[in-house]
């Protein structure tokens, strides 16, 4: 990584976190509005990346984080809500079940 790149970027979400981190010094919480997020974001991870899950419900999920993404947040917040985006994708984008993970049929 001869460009000081300190995160390989060979994906969007990759290359939005290392730029993100680049810019913004460290903050445990940005506003009270952080807390908030946080606990709407366990809720939609348990509802909706949970052992049974289905497509429509994991897409509605991605844009409600996206929305969250758009926010100014403290680092650690952003961080989480990059991972779950990444998950929710992940299991969208997946055509079979995988362990006790497996996608309802609507």
């Amino acid at each position: 990584m001869g460009n000081n790149t300190i995160v390989s970027t060979n994906s969007p979400g990759m290359e939005a976190m290392a730029i993100f981190l680049r810019t913004n010094p460290y903050k445990p919480n940005v506003n009270a509005k952080d807390k908030d997020i946080k606990g709407i974001l366990r809720k939609i991870m348990w509802e909706n990346a949970a052992i049974v899950r289905n497509k429509k419900d994991l897409q509605m999920a991605v844009q409600l984080i996206e929305t969250f993404l758009k926010e100014e947040v403290g680092r650690l917040l952003f961080l989480r809500l990059l991972t779950a985006k990444s998950i929710l994708k992940f299991s969208i984008e997946r055509e079979r079940s995988l362990g006790a993970h497996y996608i309802k049929e609507n």
